[in-house]
């Protein structure tokens, strides 16, 4: 849900029509309920914004254990060295450990392996560029309604006339 919140606010700012997806329009804390979050998350771009509308949960998230038993293991030990006011290593604090060394045909099957990603990878992602190409006609309709919508904006039209002229090109 976090990851999501955060991607879904950060798209909606750096959007390229800021005409309608105005930031300053939405409401961050009825967004994060409706994202079903326990927490408002800390970044940039919730700095400076009223978020009242949100209603922080009654539940300790960091008494909630993780499915993976390992992972729980990690967290219950970090618990306990915050708790006797140990500081956690920093990786600067670990010493280094030299890489073993591994034979040539493996390295060069490693490096066969991820030539062969890297180009399924572009040629994946060439496919997924050609599936996104509008038509000409596409662009024309688009540029028609925005140019429609900053009308309305400006007051030049009003609801009814806007809703008629978009239904029009329908």
């Amino acid at each position: 849900g976090t990851r999501a919140f955060v991607s879904y606010v950060q798209s909606y700012s750096k959007h390229e029509c800021r005409l309608i997806f105005n930031v300053k329009e939405l409401d961050f804390g009825l967004l994060a309920c409706g994202f079903g979050l326990l927490q408002m998350p800390r970044m940039p771009e919730l700095k400076g914004r009223n978020v009242e509308t949100f209603i922080p949960s009654d539940i300790a998230i960091e008494s909630i254990p993780y499915k993976d038993k390992i992972r729980e293991k990690q967290r219950l030990v970090r618990k306990r060295r915050l708790e006797d006011g140990e500081q956690t290593m920093k990786s600067g604090d670990k010493k280094r450990q030299k890489p073993q060394s591994v034979s040539w045909s493996k390295q060069k099957d490693k490096k066969t392996a991820k030539a062969r990603k890297k180009l399924q990878r572009e040629k994946t992602k060439q496919q997924a560029h050609k599936a996104m190409l509008f038509s000409e006609e596409d662009w024309d309709e688009l540029s028609r309604e925005v140019n429609l919508l900053k009308k309305l904006k400006t007051g030049k039209i009003t609801k009814e006339q806007f809703e008629q002229l978009v239904n029009d090109e329908i």
